[in-house]
């Protein structure tokens, strides 16, 4: 019992560690509420930006709070670590995208990795030939796992985040971000670091949940502290294009990997200054539509109800 009430004592510190938060694409405070609460039942005002017309969380933690939320009860909430049939999922999921990226450009010669999570892809990536593979995982629970699990030594696997400082022992010709840059509070600056760091002609390759897909399986499940951004096409194209990547292809997945993945391939190139519009009014109408909050199947119901779960456990 003293772990249950200790559960609820830490969600209910992060519920009152809440503060505003920007456009963290534009960095504007101008939101059009869309969703008060996510699937932990914290508010983070789910809301339109009408400067850009990103969705994003209005709402959410910043520094040791956000910190302390990572540390103490993030891998509780997301059920980390994975069992079995879950580890079986990621190397599935790590098969899956290194088919696409090989059929889209070849085999590289190297490879970096942001969020390499429980380190599944980058194996793979070695196993299948690149010569210099690189990873940031700045989780403990995810890098431990892949240190143990594929041998990644420090120099293959690092805990640093991501920034205009960090040093990549080489210039990678293929950089992948797989569900990563939703997390983040200024996916631009990221995206302007890995445009700096990749070599010429190089290739991102990024994967975000896609809010113009049919997403009405997971309703609620798709809302929660940790996400940032809600990506449209419009808005994710427009954000690389300002930080100094294009566009060159689109894949749109209905299920699988996520239900609605948006994977993006993109190169370095200089910022054309050219803008996809963007329908804030459509997009939120499209959401409205998509949300089922009182569902006992995937709504404020079962969100409570997978709560106590995790509080139990």
């Amino acid at each position: 019992m003293s772990s249950f009430t200790n559960f609820l004592s830490k969600l209910r510190k992060t519920a009152r560690a809440m503060a505003e938060l920007a456009c963290p694409s534009c960095g504007s405070k101008s939101p059009e509420l869309l969703l008060r609460r996510d699937r932990y039942l914290l508010p983070i005002d789910v809301s339109g930006c009408k400067q850009c017309g990103l969705i994003y969380a209005a709402s959410g933690l910043q520094g040791e709070p956000e910190a302390e939320f990572y540390r103490s009860i993030y891998s509780t909430l997301m059920g980390w670590p994975p069992d079995s049939q879950g580890h079986r999922q990621y190397r599935e999921f790590a098969e899956r995208r290194w088919s696409l990226i090989k059929q889209y450009g070849g085999t590289p010669e190297s490879l970096l990795e942001i969020g390499a999570g429980f380190g599944d892809f980058l194996a793979l990536a070695r196993k299948e030939g690149v010569r210099l593979i690189y990873g940031l995982e700045p989780g403990n629970v995810q890098r431990e796992y892949a240190r143990r699990e594929y041998q990644f030594s420090e120099e293959v696997l690092s805990p640093e985040p991501f920034t205009a400082e960090t040093r990549v022992p080489f210039a990678p010709r293929v950089i992948v971000l797989f569900h990563v840059l939703e997390h983040l509070s200024q996916p631009g600056e990221l995206l302007r670091n890995i445009a700096r760091c990749i070599a010429p002609e190089g290739l991102l390759v990024l994967e975000v949940p896609d809010l113009r897909a049919d997403w009405k399986e997971l309703n609620l499940l798709q809302f929660h502290v940790g996400h940032r951004s809600y990506f449209t096409e419009a808005t994710l194209t427009n954000l690389l294009r300002s930080s100094g990547l294009r566009v060159e292809h689109i894949q749109k997945e209905p299920d699988g990997i996520y239900h609605g993945n948006l994977r993006v391939f993109a190169r370095p190139a200089t910022d054309d200054g050219v803008r996809i519009p963007v329908d804030l009014h459509a997009d939120l109408r499209y959401m409205r539509g998509q949300l089922q909050p009182a569902s006992l199947r995937n709504g404020y119901p079962r969100a409570f109800i997978r709560l106590l779960r995790f509080a139990l456990q």
